[in-house]
């Protein structure tokens, strides 16, 4: 059998359940929820499912990215509606497979399929189920809601491995039916999150994420909650407004180690994320785009910082170009600021400055270079280039190497970088060093250090054997980030030959102006998701209880014996913490399990076996099983949130958080109860009685499968 596992659903729902043209791939995540249609029906998603990241097609349908993924017997999404509903309502279907069911119903019943676009991709099993025909079935399918329908449901049973669900964007009003008072949900809509887990071969890639949605399951208490942000974006900390995929509901960080565990469980499924500490303090960043931000849609307000340098070729060739600066600057600047407004939300301050260099091998006429250091006065800066004059230069090679040292020399600090260098001509040192010493390529390795975007106003051909060697060792790339290899990066030419001073005048306040706004727009910048203090240093006194009683030594200086001595010496007060440990020990129950397999009355399930390669991701941190009972144990132990585990030696291991019974398990399965937990209600030890009537009342949601 195909362990195809990937069922993605996008429902598709507008009027009054009828399909609206043009909208069917409007999609809504599950992080969109709740939505309000149109009529003002308030729509909420509750799930026990996983999220998966990437677009599936099959049979000629596409499902989103994001959909939520039903992976196991039992899952399900529910659809409650603030006012009761009836119609038709549309789903878009990727990836079935033969042995995986669907079933439809609501609090008036079952919901029966209508249409399915493609049987030969997909078929009816029932009045209100589908199944695939073969593997990897795709299909628009269909269905009918009842009147005073309240809530939708859709539950996935069979022997693969789940489904992905994502609802449109085109549901605007429902049919209404007011004279009906909402029925209560099934008791089963509290939601409880499926961990992460590692697709199997035969699934894309990508892996899924655990999604939170409208009634999110209170998470352990322990977890660290990151300090509130600013609602809107700044540059100093930006900050998207994508969902996180975790709820963290805590204080602050036992310790710095347990940053990069949290960064990754809160965002880890959206961004590439990294940490920075500052002082006492964890932050979790990434590094986004200003085009990013503004895709984003959220509200941008705030301040994006320039350095901007203008690298002047000021020998006797340049006279209009250095007129052509003067009268265009301040045009200029104003126009960068205005564009940057305009196209991100930013307002854009610019620190500016020029130099002005020569020939220092021409004897005729001044060769002394000149500048004006970073200014954020613009009339100070448009001061000095009216008092510039062209001079000197009748060789051609100038004094390029001697500007730009200049220009380096200075104090860098905004987040965006630009050198703006205007020529004729070549440069003294193209082949080697100038007669200063100096080096292109080492003034090349400063810029690209620091990030710096190079543009370069081309006015004669002269100046291109000089721009060609440049670009061999700059590797600045449009989102301003250094690359390893410089045929990733390349110098912004703008062509100025043959231009008079209206011409160029034109061209500094309209081309410079976009290749500039263009630049901020594509760098990458960091931004702050989110920051944590580190809680401050324990003491090592005893801990206030240790519900199992068992000491272990973790250093050399004592045995195991003499700290279980020491630690149960009447208070504990002389119990070295620093050296024994609470030991966490398990009550075994055999032939019993926690849930999972039984029942699925827990807050949340890691599940090991042969489908996920024998190996999980729990809270940010990946396991491999090495399929024994100690494995399992150990996994179960550096587990904060473990509360119990089933495990089938070679053949499965659970993970449990948070359950209030057991039931009778397989001959060779055992539930392993953490001491430190209040142990739960047991039917696997309980009257005959009691257990049929428990089997009875949840029969619904058992999960047959055993392994």
């Amino acid at each position: 059998m195909v362990n195809r596992t990937l069922i993605l659903f996008a429902a598709l729902i507008a009027g009054t359940f009828a399909q609206t043209a043009g909208c069917e791939f409007e999609d809504l995540l599950p992080e969109d929820y709740p939505f309000t249609t149109a009529g003002g029906n308030v729509v909420s998603m509750t799930t026990n499912a996983q999220t998966f990241d990437s677009m599936f097609t099959s049979c000629g349908v596409n499902t989103p990215a994001g959909a939520s993924w039903l992976r196991n017997s039992g899952d399900w999404i529910q659809y409650d509606f603030s006012t009761p509903v009836n119609g038709d309502v549309t789903f878009r279907i990727t990836a079935l497979d033969n042995g995986e069911d669907f079933t439809f119903e609501s609090d008036q019943g079952l919901c029966l399929v209508k249409t399915i676009s493609d049987p030969t991709c997909v078929v009816k099993t029932g009045d209100s189920t589908i199944e695939a025909v073969g593997s990897n079935g795709g299909s628009v399918i269909t269905i009918t809601m009842p009147d005073n329908t309240n809530w939708l449901k859709i539950t996935q049973t069979g022997d693969m491995n789940g489904a992905l669900f994502a609802m449109s964007g085109c549901l605007t009003t429902v049919g209404e039916n007011p004279s009906t008072s909402p029925t209560v949900a099934p008791t089963s809509t509290t939601t409880t999150m499926a961990p992460s887990a590692m697709p199997i071969s035969s699934m894309p890639t990508p892996m899924p994420t655990t999604t939170t949605t409208a009634m999110p399951t209170p998470l352990p208490t322990t977890t660290a909650m990151p300090t509130p942000l600013p609602t809107t974006t700044t540059m100093s900390t930006p900050h998207p407004t994508k969902t996180a995929t975790t709820s963290i509901i805590a204080d602050c960080l036992e310790s710095a180690a347990d940053c990069p565990v949290r960064c990754e469980d809160a965002f880890g499924a959206v961004y590439n994320t990294s940490i920075l500490f500052e002082a006492d303090v964890c932050k979790c960043t990434t590094e986004v785009t200003i085009t990013e931000l503004v895709a984003s849609g959220e509200e941008i307000e705030g301040t994006t910082n320039i350095d901007l340098q203008i690298l002047l070729d000021a020998t006797g060739s340049m006279g209009a170009a250095l007129s052509a600066m003067s009268q265009s600057l301040i045009e200029m600047i104003d126009n960068i600021q205005t564009e940057i407004k305009t196209q991100t939300g930013f307002d854009a301050a610019l620190r500016v400055g020029a130099v002005a260099y020569r020939d220092p091998l021409w004897a005729e006429a001044p060769t002394d270079n000149e500048h004006i250091a970073f200014t954020t006065v613009n009339s100070e800066i448009d001061a000095f280039l009216a008092s510039l004059a062209p001079n000197g230069g009748g060789d051609m090679p100038e004094d390029v190497n001697g500007g730009l040292r200049i220009m380096l020399d200075q104090e860098w600090t905004s987040e965006h970088k630009f050198i703006i260098h205007i020529t004729d001509a070549g440069m003294l040192g193209e082949n080697g060093p100038d007669p200063a010493g100096i080096m292109y390529q080492d003034l090349f390795t400063e810029i690209n250090d620091l990030g710096i975007t190079y543009v370069v106003g081309r006015m004669s051909p002269a100046a291109d054997n000089m721009i060609a060697n440049f670009n061999e060792v700059y590797s600045v790339n449009d989102a301003g980030v250094a690359v390893s290899d410089p045929t990733e990066a390349e110098i912004d030419v703008l062509n100025l030959e043959g231009m008079g001073v209206d011409e160029l005048s034109a061209a500094f306040t309209t081309e410079l102006v976009s290749t500039i706004v263009n630049r901020v727009q594509s760098r990458k910048v960091v931004t702050t998701l989110a920051e944590w203090d580190i809680c401050p240093a324990t003491t090592t006194e005893a801990p206030a209880s240790c519900p199992s009683n068992v000491f272990v030594s973790t250093a050399d200086c004592l045995t195991d014996e003499l700290c279980q001595s020491i630690c149960e010496h009447e208070d504990g007060s002389l119990c070295p913490m620093t050296a024994c440990k609470c030991e966490t020990v398990f009550n075994e129950y055999a032939s019993a399990c926690c849930g999972g397999t039984c029942h699925d009355d827990y807050e949340e399930l890691w599940r090991a076996n042969h489908h996920s390669s024998f190996g999980f991701t729990i809270e940010g941190v990946s396991h491999e099983w090495d399929r024994t009972i100690e494995g399992c144990t150990q996994i179960c132990k550096e587990t904060e949130s473990c509360d119990a585990f089933n495990v089938v030696e070679n053949v499965r291991c659970e993970i449990i958080a948070g359950y209030t019974y057991m039931e009778p398990g397989s001959d060779c399965e055992t539930c392993f109860v953490k001491v430190s937990h209040s142990e739960p209600t047991t039917t696997a030890v309980g009257s005959i009685d009691t257990l049929l009537r428990r089997n009875l009342k949840s029969a619904p949601q058992l999960n047959p499968r055993k392994h």
